[in-house]
């Protein structure tokens, strides 16, 4: 019991030390450039004024559709052609499913698109007005590193 409270307490200890350090790094940085991102926030604000709804769904669908997209093609690309040989050597399952059946690759696209546009997207404007309720999705102060 002591050796287990000795431990929490001290992954702990160290944990807290960690994320003050790190905070004290970001407050310092966000200091130096937090007047160029908040300037440039609230050019992209004024851009879209009266139309915000725009904006948050750009930055709630389409930013991480295009992650998304950007590096899983980049693994549908080693899963296809089987190369490069340094990412496929670390495939959790070799010799498993290579090469990709292509009739399960289109099914696997086709439902994830479809995710995405008939479930992720409504799901978005739905949630939209509650979100305008609760609070400003996109208020004109960017948050701080306290």
């Amino acid at each position: 019991m002591r050796r287990t409270a000795f431990i929490l307490g001290s992954g702990l200890l160290s944990f807290v030390a960690f994320w003050n350090s790190v905070t004290w790094h970001l407050q310092r940085f966000w200091g130096a450039s937090g007047y160029f991102w908040q300037a440039q926030w609230e050019r992209l604000l004024t851009t879209f004024e009266g139309k915000e709804w725009i904006l948050f769904f750009i930055g709630a669908i389409q930013v991480p559709c295009l992650f998304f997209w950007s590096f899983n093609g980049l693994l549908l690309v080693v899963d296809t052609t089987g190369k490069p040989n340094f990412i496929s050597r670390y495939r959790i399952q070799v010799g498993k499913n290579e090469p990709v059946d292509p009739v399960k690759l289109r099914q696997s696209i086709r439902t994830v698109l479809f995710n995405q546009c008939m479930i992720s997207f409504p799901m978005v404007v739905f949630l939209y007005p509650f979100l305008k309720w609760w609070r400003d999705p996109c208020r004109r102060e960017l948050p701080t590193f306290h």
